[in-house]
């Protein structure tokens, strides 16, 4: 293959890469700038030093046609960091479940059954960030910039007081209701500990209601109670079956996990407020 051959062939690679109504003006453009680039050296080896210097075929045809942005650079890290979060709280979950139950081959069920499952996590965030970057493109001016209200503390209480009505009849409902068939174990030795967390933390909430506003003790209050909590949950889980029917069992799991992920994010959110606010103060 001479030097014209291999240049044509690559200029044909890239341009079958782009749409058609762009596909001659790119591929002439391009196999002018590579001809000027050879001169007049006319080796095979040139022309090969000048292609390569020019990247591959899809590098080339990346600059003639805006690239598709799935993933915003700016949510990559945001994203990678979640993931990680929730695949670990998954595994340790799920290996937790295989050694209470282990098999013949524990660390093949760990894989099968938790690790490979448990890609639907990252699946579920990509698709939430693309989203995202979807709707920022299409419509910008949901995007803008804009500052934070300042943050006093207040609630509302009619809004925080509904909230807690329905918190406290799922609460009841949870305990009272005769279909919701506890495992005998859990009902003895976890279920009241979850119970007596659950009910601190509504007692917490009924104080800021009555107080109509957060302060830095209640905020540090129900970020520790949310920790302790959450690590109630995954011991409570871990342990052992939560409820009789195996397919219960693990619906309630999963919506429990998702609920752990969904808090994991709030305590990060809410801690980094309160360090903010701290170091605002003693700057102060």
């Amino acid at each position: 293959m001479n030097a014209d051959q291999l240049i044509d062939s690559y200029v044909a690679d890239v341009a079958r890469r782009l749409p058609r109504r762009q596909r001659a003006d790119v591929a002439a453009e391009l196999r002018s700038i590579l001809l000027d680039e050879l001169g007049d050296r006319t080796d095979p080896d040139a022309a090969r030093r000048v292609v390569d210097a020019f990247g591959r075929p899809a590098e080339a045809a990346a600059r003639y046609r805006p690239p598709l942005v799935l993933l915003d650079p700016a949510d990559s890290r945001p994203f990678l960091r979640w993931s990680l979060i929730g695949l670990a709280v998954i595994w340790a979950l799920g290996a937790a479940s295989v050694a209470q139950e282990p098999g013949p081959n524990p660390v093949a069920s760990w894989w099968l059954g938790v690790v490979i499952p448990s890609l639907w996590w990252p699946g579920v965030l990509f698709t939430g960030f693309a989203v995202g970057a979807y709707t920022r493109r299409r419509w910008p001016e949901r995007a803008r910039w804009r500052p934070r209200p300042a943050d006093t503390g207040h609630v509302n209480r009619w809004g925080h007081a509904a909230a807690w009505v329905f918190y406290v009849g799922g609460t009841i409902a949870l305990v009272t209701l005769p279909w919701l068939h506890y495992d005998p174990a859990f009902h003895a030795r976890r279920g009241p500990w979850v119970l007596a967390l659950l009910i601190v933390h509504l007692v917490l909430y009924a104080v800021v209601i009555a107080q109509g506003r957060w302060n830095s003790l209640t905020r540090r209050l129900d970020i520790g109670l949310n920790l302790l909590v959450g690590g109630v949950l995954v011991w409570a889980m871990a342990a052992g079956a939560v409820f009789v029917e195996a397919w219960v069992d693990d619906l309630v799991k999963f919506v429990v996990i998702v609920i752990l992920l969904v808090t994991a994010f709030d305590v990060v959110q809410k801690t980094r407020r309160e360090l903010r606010q701290h170091g605002l103060s003693s700057s102060t």
